[in-house]
């Protein structure tokens, strides 16, 4: 098992996912894979992952930032949480 330290972004995301969705929804899933399209997390997961998103890593996610290039797969999410912390 990796250290906290050693976390990649993808892992940590992940982490964040499986929390809101639970871990046998996320266990299989590809980094590049489309949650919403695997049905991974649905419209009703959405506030809460986004809010956990918001409190995990210490940022802020606009309306305007849940795009599809932000939030498609775990990959994605990763990219804009480093993107928003390498601004912050």
């Amino acid at each position: 098992m990796k250290d906290h330290q050693e976390q990649t972004p993808v892992d940590a995301v992940r982490q964040v996912l499986s929390s809101v969705v639970g871990a046998n929804r996320v266990q299989q899933v590809r980094d590049d894979d489309l949650i919403f399209e695997h049905r991974v997390i649905d419209s009703l997961h959405v506030v809460e992952f986004v809010e956990r998103i918001e409190t995990t890593f210490g940022l802020e996610v606009d309306g305007a930032d849940l795009t599809s290039e932000n939030f498609s797969s775990l990959q994605a999410i990763a990219r804009f949480v480093e993107a928003r912390q390498a601004v912050s």
